[in-house]
């Protein structure tokens, strides 16, 4: 997702096949919010919601930087982590959280799930709404479920992070690998060769790390 108003006929666009999937893949599973986010290997991210809310409103309240320094110490190194995890990064940063998904989203028992494949980092974030809450044991009986969910959205929208990351070639996934817990495993594509930057002037990049 992107904060540029020169790209919000495409964001608008993704946000639709966003919600349409996750209408059909999470709704099912008593799930309130899903987020795809990749992570190239030049550390630039793009998040996919089927709720703008939660990014919109945490970039607003001046979250994105802290969000991308902090975050890898969770993503590089847990291939299962809470939402409650990440509050603990900052005082202020919690205070906004907590209302944001609990007051605001009505939203509880946040994880993510992390796969790192070809260089890329996959962020899969869901959430359970709290009229209708799942317990952690139940995420956890269900976690291979919630990673196919991940790798078929990614999978159905591979193409349009592709033009987001046009100097890296996105992974494809061609086989389901299930949890197994820790770091998460280097894996990689059948057609994966080094990512190297190629020079392009008509990339579209998105860097929350050096905007302001």
């Amino acid at each position: 997702m992107t904060c540029d108003e020169s790209n919000s006929e495409i964001t608008e666009k993704l946000l639709h096949d966003m919600h349409s999937l996750f209408v059909d893949l999470c709704i099912p599973h008593d799930l309130e919010h899903f987020q795809l986010t990749l992570i190239s290997p030049d550390k630039k991210i793009i998040c996919l919601t089927h709720e703008t809310t939660l990014l919109d409103e945490l970039i607003r309240l001046g979250h994105r930087k802290l969000m991308c320094l902090a975050l890898p110490l969770f993503y590089q190194n847990k291939e299962l982590f809470w939402w409650k995890d990440i509050r603990t990064i900052d005082a202020k940063f919690a205070n906004d959280f907590d209302n944001l998904t609990s007051n605001i989203l009505n939203l509880e028992n946040g994880f993510f799930l992390v796969r790192n494949i070809d260089d890329f980092y996959f962020l899969y974030s869901f959430a359970t709404n709290t009229a209708k809450s799942i317990s952690m044991t139940q995420i956890i009986n269900k976690v291979n479920i919630f990673l196919n969910i991940g790798d078929t959205v990614y999978c159905k929208l591979r193409s349009k992070y592709q033009q987001y990351v046009n100097a890296f070639q996105a992974p494809i996934i061609e086989s389901f690998f299930p949890f197994q817990g820790g770091t998460p495993k280097k894996l990689h594509s059948k057609i994966h060769t080094p990512n190297e930057k190629k020079c392009n002037t008509n990339i579209i990049e998105i860097d929350f790390l050096t905007k302001s």
